[in-house]
């Protein structure tokens, strides 16, 4: 007697996306391709975020396990702003045999673009069990475009 098993049927999106992934991710070095590829462990290779706007800010939360406050950077412009870090682990002995390294170690950046501009004076940055929380408040009158004045130049030859 034949037993059936019933399967809870994919969605065609992620079966779709997890083969052209598989295509095109075995063009990719290994730290680029996704996490789910056959061929690739688990890797970080930019950390997650979560941007949300509020009327007064935006704010930025970055998960950013195994990083250290030294190891890590905030560069802010008027309407973007970086996050630059390392995440390093110290092997236990130089003895020892590793048989599987699936945690991510190096270097990451990662930068983002605000629909408006921000203060960057009055940016406030919290690191605490593994989580950047920065609060970027928007900038009370924004930096307004301006007509450039084109000149003739000599001509090169």
């Amino acid at each position: 007697m034949l037993t059936r098993i019933r399967q809870r049927p994919m969605d065609p999106f992620t079966s779709l996306t997890r083969d052209l992934d598989r295509v095109f991710g075995a063009m990719l070095p290994v730290t680029l391709r996704p996490d789910w590829t056959e061929n690739a462990p688990a890797r970080v290779v930019a950390p997650a975020a979560n941007l949300t706007e509020k009327d007064d800010s935006f704010v930025l939360d970055l998960d950013l396990p195994g990083v250290t406050l030294d190891d890590l950077e905030v560069l802010a412009e008027a309407d973007s702003i970086t996050i630059r870090g390392r995440r390093t682990f110290e092997q236990e002995s130089e003895n020892d045999t590793v048989h599987l390294s699936e945690r991510y170690t190096g270097s990451f950046e990662r930068s983002f673009t605000l629909p408006t501009e921000i203060n960057p004076d009055k940016i406030d940055a919290g690191f605490a069990d593994g989580v950047l929380h920065v609060v970027m408040p928007k900038a009370e009158t924004p930096t307004r475009a301006r007509r450039i004045a084109v000149r003739p130049a000599k001509a090169t030859k």
